[in-house]
């Protein structure tokens, strides 16, 4: 399966986490259930062994167009980067790039003169974490940036990105596990076997991380050392909220021994245990392949003053451009089916005005007198429909549902209608008679059938729309014919 993920044309990136002495690579797909990693490995690197290290990994997934169409990410370790977060006045916050350099922030944050300013790239994130303007400033040297770059040049590889990896490690575990509602400054500690990164976060920003060993049997102590190491400097960086979490990731095996409680109580604050991510390079090139494929307009990218300019081929959106056209195609269609449907009604409309040709002659008050009286007709007509009783069906549903034994000898309905003067009538003379005979039985008493006719006269749908008043007025006896037995003869007047 995810073979078939890697072939389909999905948007697809690749992460590529380079540490002193390997390399790990991420392949993610983006499919309509979500992300999915289709390929992850990671292989040892030596000296000079970069670029066929770097072949052997890209090669299966480089495509006919090799990797024009596919984002590659870079991971530069922590110990290879510099990175501060500084308070910046509001002027320095609007002024664009070309104003205020990012060297001069670097020169500023570092606060020595004697570090070569011009032998480093730098990027720099201007943001309001806390409703204060702060610069997030990440820099490493460019020899060595430069020496990972054109391994990937020479694979037909253009970065898409370049950051630390810290960076990506922290959109992983926010892919992952998200923050709770309101919690604005959270602490992120990432553990492995034996250190631990501590990330202080404000809204998924990274303002500052330092990385410390993790003692076997003393974890609990190394974390809250940390924690207070990043809390302290946490004012110097801008920001001047108190912590709302603390979230731990990786070493699931340790909740136990680490006792959860008790950093609660020392940190005053809810700690959440996360099984992943933990602090490993798989990780790292996962979320450097996640930055790929979601826009994060605070991203750090190291590379963009290293890196050849990109071609029109590779930035012109073909998937958007070949969804509207389809969208556009699907739309043409269906208002050209729309118009043919409206071209053959004004054709039928033609043809029905051509056959009425006389109607040219007639003028406006002519049409406007007959249109008039016509309308006059209808209304008479409805009148004269919706107040009259249509006695064949009533006569036919009524012999239809009488009872066994039972059988009419008479049907009168009358129904007087209404005058179309001003002076109306009073009252509206209608009534239903009905007149049935039922044989009587050999003893003598009156047939229950007689009880049986009146239930479902009463319960007949439209003898209690139009006539829900039914009543036994008259019940005789008399001889039958000849040897046949005596009949019991009933009048039902049924009123509204």
């Amino acid at each position: 399966m995810k073979s078939l993920l890697g072939k389909i044309c999905l948007p697809r990136a690749i992460g590529l986490y380079i540490d002193d002495a390997s390399v790990t690579l991420s392949h993610v797909v983006a499919t309509p259930f979500g992300l999915v990693e289709t390929d992850g490995r990671t292989e040892s690197v030596g000296v000079d062994e970069l670029p066929a290290v770097l072949e052997r990994l890209l090669a299966p997934l480089r495509g006919w167009r090799g990797f024009r169409r596919v984002p590659v990410a870079i991971g530069l370790p922590a110990g290879r980067t510099y990175f501060s977060t500084r308070p910046i006045s509001r002027q320095a916050f609007a002024a664009s790039e070309s104003e205020l350099s990012p060297q001069v922030l670097l020169r500023e944050a570092l606060r020595s003169s004697k570090v070569s300013v011009g032998e480093m790239v730098v990027d720099v994130a201007k943001t309001e974490p806390d409703k204060r303007p702060v610069a997030g400033i990440v820099s490493c040297d460019k020899k060595y940036l430069a020496g990972l770059l054109d391994p990937l040049q020479e694979c037909g590889v253009r970065p898409f990105r370049a950051e630390p990896a810290p960076c990506a490690l922290l959109r992983a575990a926010a892919h992952q596990h998200n923050t709770r509602k309101g919690d604005k400054v959270v602490l992120r500690l990432f553990l492995c076997d034996n250190h631990v990164l501590g990330i202080l976060v404000v809204g998924n920003l990274p303002i500052v991380w330092r990385q410390a060993s993790l003692p076997y049997g003393d974890e609990p102590a190394a974390i809250l050392s940390l924690s207070r190491a990043l809390l302290t400097v946490s004012k110097d960086c801008g920001i001047d909220s108190p912590l709302d979490a603390v979230m731990l990731h990786g070493r699931p095996e340790l909740p136990c021994p680490l006792e959860v409680d008790w950093l609660q109580e020392q940190l005053g604050v809810p700690v959440r245990w996360c099984d992943e991510p933990p602090l490993d390079d798989s990780q790292v090139a996962f979320g450097l392949a996640l930055g790929c494929l979601k826009h994060d307009k605070h991203a750090f990218d190291l590379s963009q003053t290293l890196k050849s300019r990109a071609s029109i081929l590779e930035v012109f959106p073909w998937r958007e451009a070949s969804l509207q056209t389809a969208l556009l195609v699907l739309m043409a269609l269906l208002l050209f089916d729309r118009w043919c449907a409206l071209s053959g009604s004004c054709e039928s409309v033609r043809t029905q005005n051509a056959q009425h040709a006389w109607m040219e002659s007639l003028d406006d008050p002519q049409l406007e007198k007959e249109k008039k009286e016509l309308g006059e007709k209808v209304e008479a007509v409805h009148k004269f429909l919706d107040t009259r009783t249509v006695w064949t069906s009533c006569q036919r549903e009524l012999s239809a549902c009488i009872p066994d034994n039972v059988y009419f000898t008479a049907f009168k309905g009358v129904c007087s209608m209404e005058s179309g003067g001003k002076k109306k009538r009073k009252g509206k003379k209608k009534s239903l008679v009905l007149d049935g005979a039922v044989s009587i039985p050999e003893d003598g008493l009156t047939p229950h059938e007689i009880d049986r006719f009146l239930n479902t006269l009463r319960e007949h749908p439209m003898l209690k729309r139009d006539f829900p008043n039914v009543r036994l007025t008259k019940l005789k006896q008399v001889a039958g014919k000849r040897n046949q037995r005596p009949l019991a003869l009933l009048t039902v007047v049924c009123s509204p």
